[in-house]
């Protein structure tokens, strides 16, 4: 049986590519789990201080507290770790769910303003096609709709969050490891 030199070669540069892909994919994966320090766009949950999903910049960070800048709110707010329910780090924009959300949004916006654009000339109409305004406004409509939204949608794109363990937690205290959790509870009483 005839080997190939120069596959042999191939399949050995692929392996090594596959292992060197897995040692970064590894330390990615790891760096991201790390409390964010100065500067990382963060959100928030803390039921004690009304915030849900609460977005900002992290200012300081100490070891049992974090200080953002509440997107547009002021005052400066510090949080203690111990009363975060949540804290998710953006890890970067999402051009492509921006692009596909506001091109939906937009076809669908457009098309119930076209219709409703068409509706009001042909209320107007006295002729035999009347019906075809409110065909001819949804279709315009929803094609206009579509391009401005998917323009907006790649110009404004969404955060891509990640999950952070809190300090002072278990990995299995509520999931704060990342994970998704499932709970189920059963309550059963007789009189």
């Amino acid at each position: 049986m005839l080997v190939c030199q120069d596959c042999l070669k191939v399949r050995a540069l692929l392996v090594a590519a596959v292992v060197a892909g897995s040692f970064a994919f590894a330390t990615v994966a790891v760096g991201q789990t790390t409390l964010p320090g100065p500067g990382s766009r963060v959100r928030v949950t803390a039921p004690d201080y009304d915030m849900r999903q609460a977005t900002g910049r992290v200012l300081r960070r100490t070891e049992d507290s974090i200080t953002i800048d509440r997107d547009g709110a002021r005052p400066d707010v510090t949080l203690p770790f111990d009363r975060l329910s949540r804290l998710d780090v953006s890890t970067g924009k999402l051009p492509s769910h921006g692009f596909f959300r506001g091109a939906a949004l937009g076809l669908v916006v457009g098309l119930f303003a076209g219709a409703a654009y068409g509706g009001l000339q042909y209320l107007s109409c006295s002729g035999e096609l009347c019906g075809i305004w409110i065909l001819v406004g949804g279709a315009v409509g929803a094609g206009a709709g579509l391009i401005v939204g998917a323009i907006v949608g790649v110009t404004h794109p969404p955060d891509r969050w990640e999950r952070v363990a809190l300090p002072g937690r278990s990995s299995g205290a509520g999931g704060a490891s990342g994970g998704r959790t499932a709970k189920f509870g059963l309550s059963i009483s007789f009189r």
